[in-house]
């Protein structure tokens, strides 16, 4: 063959050469840079990671984001069992102030169902063990997680259908021979 060059022999014989590719690696490797000098094959022992809970709560400005995402899923639920099962699913809080509960609705209907239901949900709280005294409601629409992808047509060609033409050829004359046959003329474009 022409333009291919040949290798020149390994001038390493094969006794010498490691077992496996990667000590053959750390043996360049300690060549090159003397085995202690990194340490890349040495075993160094990491600390455990910490998991995202306690690493929440170490944290002081983390630990108050967390007391507070706490508090409003409590408070999420409370609100929600005084809620129609239609309605509370599509409901958060928001959030909270000195007085203010602020929730947000998934749609305007249900804002205004929340704003029609205001005093009672207060009265609610407040049998609960919380004191506000007004709810703010925004609607806050969240987009869709998924857009539904189109399956394109099932569409054969001549050539994926040869084998159902070839057996169009070998039924005996009746309604499918002939069905097949025409499908075959019309997909060749004769």
């Amino acid at each position: 063959m022409q333009g291919t060059a040949k290798r020149a022999p390994c001038d390493r014989s094969d006794r010498d050469r490691p077992s496996s590719r990667l000590t053959w690696r750390r043996a360049r490797i300690d060549a090159a840079f003397g085995a202690t000098a990194i340490g890349l094959h040495e075993s160094v022992a990491l600390p455990r990671p910490l998991p995202l809970a306690q690493v929440l709560e170490r944290d002081a400005s983390l630990a108050g984001w967390s007391e507070r995402a706490r508090f409003e899923a409590r408070l999420t639920g409370v609100l929600r069992a005084h809620l129609p099962r239609a309605v509370g699913p599509h409901v958060r809080v928001a959030g909270t102030d000195a007085n203010c509960l602020e929730l947000a609705a998934g749609a305007g209907a249900i804002a205004a169902t929340l704003r029609q239901r205001a005093p009672d949900l207060l009265a609610a709280l407040r049998r609960e063990g919380l004191d506000f005294t007004e709810i703010r409601v925004r609607v806050q629409v969240r987009g869709i997680a998924d857009k539904t992808v189109k399956q394109p047509p099932n569409q054969r060609d001549a050539s994926a259908a040869g084998p159902i033409f070839d057996l169009a050829g070998r039924l005996p004359e009746g309604p499918l021979r002939r069905s097949l046959s025409r499908w075959a003329r019309r997909a060749r474009g004769r």
